[in-house]
């Protein structure tokens, strides 16, 4: 729409009216993301600094296509006024001008984009988990959710092994964000497909749980989904370290949601 806007506007001859409003505007969200980002450093809060270099990156990318697009309608429209030499020659200056922001922008160095995956905090026993949980299901790009539920089964409990839990988590967000962008086939085996793609121990059933009224369902956001679905996280352990991720497939709204994160459900 940017781009659309800015050839629109050259087209009209308003160039020069249109390029100080948008120096006007990129000004103003270049401070406010600039603000953002220092908030969420000084806090130490990672989730919030990711978001804020992302939304920084993209707009910087959208303004590499602007200028991209500028240049070449400036070039056309100089090429379309060769007879008026002093009008071709003022649209020449213009069309330089915006291919020097163009390229100053692609050569600067500084900008590098930060895969989400590898700022995910580690869990932490016994402690809220929101910042972690929030981190991944941004990198997920809304592919997996976590209820409160989740959050609240993980801060409750002192897990044996949180490095391995958050490996484990990481890997079903990576598996859910395959899933559901249109580049798996795994939906008719997914237990195996989990296994060969992901290393993760997954069991679509569980009878226990299916028996049970109060385990075998949960509710989120309006939607009642099956909580028999889990990785298994930890086996052949003592009965209070065997750690589950409990979740469920939202087709509809391409997501797993998971609604436990923590230890067996049943058995301890």
């Amino acid at each position: 729409m940017r781009h659309l806007a800015a050839v629109s506007a050259l087209v009209r001859g308003s160039d020069a009216g249109w390029r100080k409003t948008r120096a006007a505007v990129d000004k103003i969200a270049s401070a406010e993301l600039e603000g953002r980002l220092n908030v969420a450093r000084s806090t130490g809060n990672k989730a919030d600094e990711l978001a804020a270099l992302n939304e920084t990156i993209k707009k910087l990318q959208a303004d590499v296509e602007t200028w991209r697009g500028l240049t070449e309608a400036e070039e056309l429209r100089a090429n379309s006024l060769e007879q008026d030499a002093e009008s071709a020659r003022r649209y020449q200056e213009e069309a330089s001008y915006w291919r020097e922001q163009y390229t100053s922008l692609v050569a600067d160095d500084s900008i590098e984009v930060t895969d989400p995956w590898t700022v995910i905090p580690m869990l932490l026993s016994g402690e809220n988990p929101s910042d972690v949980f929030r981190a991944i299901e941004d990198a997920s790009e809304g592919h997996i959710a976590f209820t409160a539920a989740a959050m609240s089964s993980w801060r409750s409990i002192d897990y044996p092994d949180p490095t391995d839990m958050t490996d484990k988590v990481v890997r079903l967000a990576r598996a859910a964000q395959d899933l559901y962008t249109g580049t798996s086939d795994g939906m008719g085996h997914l237990d195996k497909w989990f296994k060969t793609n992901f290393e993760l121990n997954v069991a679509m059933k569980d009878q226990t749980i299916s028996q049970g009224r109060k385990l075998r369902s949960f509710e989120f956001e309006g939607e009642v989904y099956s909580q028999e679905p889990h990785v298994k996280v930890r086996d052949g352990v003592k009965p209070n370290e065997v750690g589950r991720i409990y979740f469920d497939l939202d087709k509809p709204k391409q997501r797993i949601v998971v609604n436990h994160v923590g230890l067996k459900l049943y058995g301890i």
